[in-house]
């Protein structure tokens, strides 16, 4: 019984890891799905060698993939952050200007696997993270969650 006892303590004190692990909420599902929409455009492009283009608006805080093509069930191709979560930065086209006011930024994926250049900084309750694609590959690279090195 006591054996069992000790368990069913470990158990409980396990539940709350568990239930964030498996249920993102606030900035790391903002994170993650804007992450999973950068990805899904890059393959999209170039699997069906067209240019796939992500739309991003700054002051809503949503994103959505256009572009033809089927995508497969269950991927993410547009989301709305949660309230709280906002772009705090957003800088394409490696022109230096910050969008994060603009009604609609569009950056494009192309079938040779590359795309613009992106870097968006979402936030919440004084916590940062950076997302920036890296423009030869098209790939999003590691989220980095220290502002001190940004500048």
């Amino acid at each position: 019984m006591v054996v069992v006892a000790i368990i069913g303590v470990i158990a409980v004190a396990g539940i709350p890891t568990l239930y964030k692990l498996f249920h993102k909420e606030g900035l790391r599902q903002a994170v993650a799905e804007m992450t999973e929409i950068c990805q899904n455009a890059r393959a999209r492009a170039i699997l069906q060698q067209g240019t796939v283009t992500v739309v991003i608006h700054p002051r809503d805080g949503s994103a959505q993939v256009e572009g033809k093509g089927d995508t497969a069930p269950g991927t993410v191709t547009e989301t709305h952050f949660d309230r709280g979560v906002q772009i705090e930065a957003l800088s394409a086209y490696a022109d230096g200007y910050d969008y994060r006011n603009a009604s609609e930024v569009r950056i494009c994926f192309y079938k040779e696997g590359t795309c613009d250049d992106m870097t968006v900084v979402i936030g919440q309750n004084n916590v940062f993270r950076k997302i920036t694609l890296e423009t030869t590959t098209a790939l999003v690279l590691p989220v980095d969650s220290d502002p001190s090195k940004w500048r």
